[in-house]
């Protein structure tokens, strides 16, 4: 976490189990942010998924945000996948 200034609002418990499954990163400015997304990707991520916590009838996401959150996870996961 060197360098970094401007942190992802998560918990520290949080923040702890996504470093050890090399999924946050600094960016290089100082942000905190999911590893192959910007800073404002990563924001919205964590928007959605409080949100969102689970699939509720009627309450859930649009089609649109759903389809965000899908091709940003696969951005993410695939990031994280070929991570040296």
């Amino acid at each position: 976490m060197d360098s970094i200034t401007n942190f992802l609002p998560l918990t520290d418990e949080v923040r702890a189990v996504k470093y050890k499954m090399r999924a946050l990163v600094g960016d290089g400015q100082g942000n905190e942010v999911f590893l192959g997304l910007n800073r404002e990707q990563s924001e919205w991520l964590i928007h959605y998924r409080q949100q969102y916590p689970m699939p509720i009838r009627g309450r859930g996401p649009s089609a649109s945000e759903r389809a965000r959150y899908s091709d940003l996870y696969e951005k993410h996961n695939a990031a994280r996948t070929f991570a040296p």
